[in-house]
């Protein structure tokens, strides 16, 4: 299997055989202006130089290939550290964009994406918890609802102390099943497996339920309720009971 080279690797070894190309041909031109110059004077130590002109373009060359490999054999390790540093902005919750060097612009590209999906990972979490908590206070006012409305039934049987106690029984089982009614259709709904079918609802109607089921309640106070208005359709869920909140 033939290992294919990196962009970032290619982009190294180019630059590392031009700078190489451009230093020797930079040190032959030197070495050829400085062989003329010094063939000019009659000094002992410019003669000197002269002869020894090759050993300096030597030294010149080991030097400075030694500088020059040593500069980019570096460059990786400088490239993987800012890639760590990186790595540390990524989970920040932040609007901050993750810069590296031009050949790690590829790099760039793909931290910032990750970095954008794990933003929108923790807001998809905390709209998910604000709904469940909206759920939670949904829940508890549907469960609220059936209970009232099952403890007035129950007061005013008791309140009734000449009904026979087979009469109350029977009462006192219808209660408590439609109260079990109430918590199973709850549970689906809480589960996510009940199925809303919107039709159209009669508001004026949905009103006179709601002041029926509270009647029991009203009785004792002395209250007096009673819907004045006309009658209304909207659309909404009735798969289960309804109780306007």
């Amino acid at each position: 299997m033939v290992k294919k080279s990196h962009p970032i690797e290619k982009k190294l070894r180019l630059q590392l055989y031009i700078t190489l190309l451009i230093y020797t041909l930079v040190g032959y031109a030197l070495v050829v202006v400085a062989d003329y110059a010094f063939s000019q004077f009659s000094n002992p130590f410019f003669a000197w130089l002269h002869w020894r002109i090759d050993l300096i373009y030597f030294l010149y060359l080991v030097i400075g290939y030694g500088c020059i490999f040593y500069h980019y054999w570096g460059k990786p390790w400088g490239y993987l550290q800012e890639i760590i540093d990186a790595t540390k902005t990524v989970y920040q919750q932040n609007d901050s964009t993750i810069e590296l060097p031009e050949p790690l612009k590829d790099m760039e590209k793909q931290m910032n994406k990750i970095k954008m999906s794990v933003l929108l990972s923790q807001q998809a979490v905390k709209e998910a918890e604000r709904k469940k908590n909206e759920l939670v206070m949904y829940l508890a006012h549907d469960i609220r609802t059936p209970l009232t409305s099952v403890i007035g039934y129950l007061s005013l049987l008791d309140e009734a102390p000449d009904m026979a106690v087979e009469q109350k029984a029977k009462y006192v089982g219808i209660a408590l099943e439609k109260l079990i009614n109430e918590f199973f259709e709850i549970t689906r709904y809480n589960t996510q497996q009940i199925k809303i079918i919107k039709e159209n609802v009669d508001l004026y109607y949905m009103l006179v339920r709601w002041l029926w089921d509270r009647r029991l309640l009203c009785i004792p106070n002395r209250y007096f309720l009673f819907v004045r208005g006309r009658h209304h359709a909207v659309t909404a869920g009735c798969s289960r009971s309804f109780y306007p909140t």
